[in-house]
């Protein structure tokens, strides 16, 4: 708690100081040219006040921040019709309301939250300046297009300001990627000249001793299953050489294509089975893909004896992409990892876990069943 206190504070010094300060100087200068109170200066005294403390914590949350600042003007300007007051707090009252307004425009809805918070505002604060108004000569329609400015204004400056956070975000997200893809053209590097490298001449080894004894009858199943094994890993690491070098793709059929493509180079027949809406999130795309070709490559290493796979990917109606791969090898099947989980299962997982899902592996009734349900984020 004193944490999440601690974050909030420094956001709103981060952020609003220049407000705060601006603020205290116009009440400072207001405050000092008072020579008496009366119970209209006190209560537009504490309605500037609220609204400028309104005003400083409108980062934090706009639209009740807004509704707070509507309420305040409104309550204020009522008391107010009742009582004799001059212009003291009214002016920087009305300034920290327009900066409330800017503030809804750059958080929320410019065109429905700041819109209906800025004719409450306006309302209210016609009021006080139609009071003022009426005893010092000026005409409504005069009164009403200054209120309109003032809030045109501070609308559109909350649309400048909201394009500029926007165009920050932007960039940074750009950064981020270029980032991202610079350190996966350095692990693609380092995986084909390092591990690519050994393991070709492990297969390369494994195959001159296999040759080397094929007329004496010499042969040992273990080098039959090192040359095996060492072929499926190189073209492992080449697949994910490919994977770190191009981009998340970005819409729902290239991922079918990917899941196509892993399917076609399972040991056993694949039925896909695929129904996504048109666009997901690159990251959870590119997770997806990751647990179907690990389980399709743990059912071509293990699954002896299966004869068909499923993988079935689609949207619950709770929001939740569900991932399923299964297959029909029998219980007991030689080579099955049963007492023990792989890293490449404990990699599904923590992939699962890295978007808030979670993930299932073990035996079915049918077979073997890998199950993972992601959280959809839309982009």
């Amino acid at each position: 708690m004193t944490g999440e206190l601690s974050a909030t504070a420094a956001t709103l010094v981060r952020r609003q100081w220049p407000v705060a300060v601006v603020l205290l100087v116009l009440i400072a200068a207001d405050l000092t040219g008072t020579s008496s109170w009366t119970a209209g200066t006190f209560i537009a005294v504490t309605q500037m006040l609220v609204t400028c403390v309104l005003a400083v914590l409108s980062v934090l949350h706009p639209q009740r921040v807004a509704i707070l600042a509507a309420l305040a003007v409104i309550i204020g300007s009522a008391l107010l019709t009742s009582v004799e007051h001059g212009s003291v707090g009214l002016h920087v009252a009305s300034l920290a309301s327009l900066v409330v307004v800017a503030a809804e425009v750059i958080g929320s809805n410019p065109a429905a939250a700041a819109g209906g918070a800025a004719a409450v505002l306006i309302a209210a604060s016609g009021v006080q300046f139609g009071m003022l108004g009426v005893a010092a000569g000026i005409r409504p329609v005069e009164l009403t297009g200054f209120g309109l400015a003032l809030c045109a204004g501070s609308v559109l400056g909350g649309l400048f300001l909201r394009g500029r956070v926007a165009d920050r975000a932007r960039a940074a997200a750009a950064e981020v990627a270029a980032a991202r893809q610079a350190e996966r053209l350095a692990m693609a590097r380092e995986v084909h000249d390092v591990v690519a490298h050994h393991v070709t001449s492990i297969v390369v080894t494994a195959n001159a001793q296999r040759w080397a004894n094929r007329d004496d009858g010499t042969g040992s199943p273990f080098v039959e299953l090192i040359v095996r094994e060492g072929t499926a890993a190189l073209e492992a690491t080449r697949q994910l050489v490919q994977t770190l070098r191009f981009e998340d793709s970005p819409g729902s059929t290239d991922l079918a294509d990917a899941v196509a493509q892993a399917a076609g180079r399972c040991a056993v027949p694949v039925d896909v089975r695929i129904d996504l809406p048109e666009r997901l999130p690159g990251e959870l795309q590119s997770s997806a893909l990751r647990i179907v070709t690990e389980s399709l490559t743990n059912v071509s290493r293990h699954a002896r004896d299966a004869t068909r796979a499923v993988v079935e990917i689609a949207v619950t109606g709770a929001g939740r992409l569900c991932v399923r791969v299964r297959d029909d090898g029998a219980p007991g099947t030689r080579g099955r990892p049963e007492r023990r989980r792989g890293y490449g299962i404990v990699g599904m997982v923590e992939r699962a876990q890295l978007h808030g899902g979670e993930l299932h592996a073990g035996r079915s009734d049918t077979g073997w069943e890998v199950e993972a349900m992601l959280p959809v984020r839309r982009p």
